[in-house]
């Protein structure tokens, strides 16, 4: 899905409710980081994992050109305090 696309489906939401991503282990949090990453599409087909996966930067971030998606997450302050 691309931005736009996440936009458009957005703009078709009643604007005046909530978005929430699950939690790791249970529960619900508000989104509030966008992490660039690196996707290679249709690399799984067990069930149990997601379609696509995530390849790792060379470095400790990605170059400008190598990264092109971004993952819609909660980060605690804790966890972004961690991966500093």
């Amino acid at each position: 899905m691309k931005v736009s696309e996440l936009i458009e489906r957005l703009q078709k939401l009643d604007q005046e409710k909530m978005i929430v991503i699950s939690g790791y282990e249970r529960g619900y949090d508000f989104p509030n980081h966008f992490s660039k990453v690196k996707i290679e599409l249709n690399q799984n087909t067990e069930w149990y994992y997601g379609k696509h996966e995530y390849v790792m930067p060379i470095g400790e971030e990605y170059q400008p050109d190598e990264w092109n998606s971004y993952i819609i997450m909660f980060a605690c302050e804790k966890c972004r305090a961690n991966n500093k």
